[in-house]
């Protein structure tokens, strides 16, 4: 005999509402009543809704049948061998989930047929709670990663022993032998000195602030018992050898002592003035297309010759080849001194005659043309001034002296002279610039252009040469004229190379009009003495 299944979902949703003995769970109402066994397997075949070609019983022991199903004999075995003790079980189940039916969810059979399961009660939704509020909150935690990194690098900090003083390390290998081989006081002249101690702890403070300079006291600790592991030495002992083991504390003060010091607000050395960003962004009188060649790209060739600082490799083929680079190192939010130091190659007069013409469209030789053309007219109009008259053996330097006092200026506070014997690198002004340097050599004098605390120029013997120098520098690193000279510096803009910015001006001076009156005052008077020695001139002719 061969039982086939042919639909046991069917079996399965009729399943649903059991009847066990004389109880029947109608799922509808939710109420429990005791029939009869004959009426119970009445109700229960009735629930079943079994099809009549659900089961198909073959008899004929003739037919080569296949092995009966499993499944089914299964299903008729458990409905046949339903037992007292099985009855008691189902019951109790009943009874059980009887009373957590809701009478009010009408959708029961709906996820029933859509093959949901209806005990499940993760999904199950609280009408009562606000299907705005969040069943779990999100918290957010800010980075701290420059924190986090910090600390961690001061975990595994070691002192460079190799960046200490090789005096500092031979006195504290010196001491270290001998309070290994005595036992005995250490010599005076054998000690650790206290001044040399605190060069040994600024050295080491120096290298824990290349990580930051908030360093907290539990890693000063930490690296104070460092020290005193390499160097017991520095254990602070009594007469009879014996410690008290808190020397470390000693130099942990000194450390924070250190570091404390370094980040104090208030500076006791003497202040100089340094030029803001607001003067050097000034780029009057110069071209937009020369800034906008700026990058930081550059081939290794290139950045090899800027850096060997020669003046042969700088041909007019490298000079536009490298443009853009260089502009783009001298727009660096740094020092003078360091942009300068970093490129030798920027104080060649080669290199900023180049973008001094590339950022203006002039040569800077213009200024010595037109000086030269003008020279002996300004000599001549001097004669007609009742101080401060030139002869023809005056210097250029009378000359721009003279023009100096026309505006109302003085040429010293644009030329700083100095004695033999001053040295360019350790020379220090309050005054930012830039400004000319002269210092006397004994045969001469030299002329350095000096802006911000660094020299900036090569340096030259003539002083018409320093002008030109000192005029580049200040379009090529876009600064501002110098208080003292801003008149001077002017006029040697317009009336010898021709500059006239569309807007802004480089001079700091009063303007009305958008023009300084006694430049123009003194560019006129000098153009109407030219037309008045013309006049003269061609009425001799005539």
């Amino acid at each position: 005999m061969q039982f086939v299944v042919q639909d046991l979902s069917q079996v399965a949703e009729g399943l649903l509402n059991t009847v066990v003995d004389n109880v029947s769970l109608d799922q509808t109402s939710g109420v429990v009543t005791t029939v009869d066994a004959d009426t119970a397997n009445r109700i229960f075949m009735q629930q079943l809704h079994l099809p009549q070609n659900l089961l198909t019983i073959i008899a004929d022991p003739s037919t080569n049948s296949p092995p009966t199903d499993p499944i089914a004999m299964q299903l008729m075995t458990d409905y046949e061998e339903h037992d007292g003790t099985n009855q008691e079980q189902e019951m109790a189940q009943l009874i059980t989930v009887v009373p957590t039916i809701d009478l009010q969810e009408p959708t029961c059979s709906k996820y029933l047929d859509d093959g949901k399961s209806a005990s499940s009660n993760d999904n199950v939704t609280d009408e009562n709670q606000s299907p705005n509020k969040r069943a779990h909150q999100t918290e957010v935690q800010k980075s701290c990663k420059k924190q986090a990194t910090s600390v961690m690098k001061f975990r595994s900090f070691e002192v460079n022993w190799e960046k200490v003083s090789d005096n500092l390390l031979d006195r504290l290998n010196s001491l270290q032998e001998y309070r290994a081989k005595n036992s005995t006081a250490v010599p005076r002249s054998m000690r650790f000195k206290k001044t040399e101690l605190i060069c040994l702890v600024n050295s080491v403070v120096d290298q824990m602030r290349c990580i930051d300079t908030r360093i907290r006291a539990d890693v000063m600790e930490t690296v104070a018992q460092q020290i005193l592991r390499k160097y017991p030495c520095l254990e602070i002992l009594d007469d009879d050898g014996f410690s008290n083991g808190l020397s470390h504390i000693t130099i942990k003060h000194k450390m924070i002592n250190r570091n404390t010091y370094l980040n104090r607000i208030d500076n006791d050395e003497p202040k100089v003035k340094q030029l803001t960003e607001e003067f050097r962004n000034r780029r009057a009188g110069t071209m937009k297309e020369y800034w906008n060649v700026s990058t930081n790209q550059c081939s290794k060739e290139i950045l090899s010759k800027l850096r060997r600082d020669e003046p042969a490799l700088l041909t007019a083929e490298f000079l536009m080849a490298s443009q853009g680079f260089v502009r783009s190192r001298l727009d660096q939010k740094k020092d003078l001194s360091s942009i300068v130091s970093e490129f030798p190659v920027l104080r060649r007069r080669q290199l900023l005659s180049f973008h001094f013409k590339q950022a203006t469209g002039i040569e800077i030789d213009m200024l010595r043309k037109y000086y030269d053309s003008k020279k002996a007219k300004i000599v001549g109009y001097s004669a007609t001034q009742k101080t401060h008259a030139l002869c023809e053996t005056s210097t250029d330097y009378d000359v721009f002296n003279f023009l100096a006092k026309l505006l109302d200026e003085n040429l010293d506070g644009l030329v700083l002279k100095k004695e033999i014997g001053t040295r360019i690198d350790e020379f220090c002004d309050e005054i930012a610039g830039p400004l000319l340097l002269c210092i006397d050599t004994g045969n001469g004098s030299l002329y350095y252009v000096y802006a911000d605390n660094a020299r900036l120029t090569k340096g030259t013997h003539d002083f018409l040469n320093g002008m030109q120098d000192l005029m580049c520098i200040q379009y090529v690193y876009s600064l501002m004229y110098t208080k003292s000279a801003t008149k001077l510096l002017e006029l040697v803009q317009e009336y010898f190379l021709k500059i006239f910015p569309a807007k802004g001006s480089k001079s700091k001076a009063v303007r009305v009009g958008k023009q300084q009156r006694t430049v123009r005052k003194v560019i006129a008077a000098l153009s109407q003495f030219a037309e008045v020695d013309e006049q003269n001139e061609s009425t001799v002719t005539d």
